[in-house]
This record gives C-alpha cells, sequence and structure tokens, in this order.
C-alpha cells in the first residue's frame, strides 16, 4: 500500500480539509441569526467527503479506508436537497420549512439502503 502524492492529490487534499473546517465552523457557529447556515454546512461537507473519496482513489489508497465502504459514492445525491434548503431559507426567512421538503432526501436514504 503506497501513497501516491502528486500535485492534483495535493490539491484535492488542501481543499477537502478547508471545506471540513468550514462545514465545521457553519455547524457549531453561535450566531443564530444566519438563516441555512446548518444546510449550507451538509451542502459543502458532502463535498467535502466527495473530495476525501477522491483523493482515496486518486492517491492510490482503494479499499483501504473503511470510512468509504460504509458511506459509498451515493451521498453526492444530498448535494441538490442540501442546496435546496439552504436557498428556500434564505429567501423565506419569516416562515419554517415545510416537513414536505425532506421528502427530497428520500433517494438518497433509498440509494445509501440498496446501493
Amino acid at each position: 500500500m503506497s501513497w501516491d502524492l502528486d500535485l492534483f492529490s495535493l490539491l484535492v487534499l488542501l481543499g477537502a480539509c478547508q471545506g471540513l473546517i468550514l462545514s465545521f465552523i457553519l455547524f457549531f457557529s453561535k450566531k443564530e441569526n444566519y438563516p441555512g447556515k446548518n444546510y449550507l454546512g451538509f451542502f459543502i461537507l458532502i463535498l467535502t467527503y466527495n473530495g476525501f473519496e477522491t483523493l482515496n482513489w486518486s492517491s492510490g489508497l482503494n479499499g483501504s479506508t473503511l470510512l468509504f465502504n460504509l458511506f459509498p459514492f451515493v451521498l453526492i445525491f444530498g448535494l441538490g436537497p442540501a442546496l435546496y434548503l439552504y436557498v428556500y431559507e434564505l429567501t423565506h426567512t419569516k416562515e419554517k420549512i415545510p416537513k414536505a421538503n425532506f421528502w427530497h432526501f428520500i433517494p438518497v436514504l433509498f440509494n445509501y439502503s440498496f446501493g
């Protein structure tokens, strides 16, 4: 098991680490007046996971990480609903998000359970 860290892998690693830090800042910030910060954090966290999975593939570490076996590539399907709910909360600041909008995450759960 060798790790080939070329320029592409290094850029992906730096971008994924930056995304991970930004998503944690959004999740754990104390400001409650920023609408949709959790949905934006979830969106960035999905992109970060995709970056780490790309790093795993491009650096030659395929199959050696249990995390990527537990959560397959289907998490990328959560980008659309997370971005939609973030924009919805930005544009509808006075009202709560209807519970029916969370049905958009059903394809992610379906693909995760049967994929």
